[in-house]
C-alpha cells in the first residue's frame, strides 16, 4: 500500500494518515505506507490537491505512484 500525502496541507490532517499506517504496521509488521520508517510518503510544502500542484510536485507524487503500481519512470527528452 502507498499512501501519499501533501506536507503542507492545511486542510487534511496528515497525523491521521500517520496514524493509519502506524496501525497498519501493528496489525502487520512488515507492512508499510510507502515512506519512512513505513509511514507516508510526503510531498513536501505540496498543499492539499497534488494533482494540481506545481510540475515538480506533481510528478513526485505520480512517480510514486506509478512505482508502487509497477509502471515505468518519466523519460527525460
Amino acid at each position: 500500500m502507498h499512501v501519499i500525502v501533501a506536507g503542507g496541507d492545511e486542510i487534511v490532517h496528515n497525523a491521521g494518515a500517520a496514524e493509519f499506517c502506524d496501525g497498519m504496521r501493528r496489525a502487520a509488521p512488515s507492512a508499510s505506507c510507502g515512506g519512512p520508517d513505513g509511514g507516508p510518503l510526503v510531498v513536501a510544502n505540496a498543499r492539499h490537491e497534488l494533482m494540481i500542484e506545481s510540475d515538480a510536485m506533481r510528478e513526485t507524487a505520480v512517480r510514486h505512484a506509478l512505482k508502487f503500481f509497477g509502471g515505468i519512470e518519466r523519460r527525460q527528452n
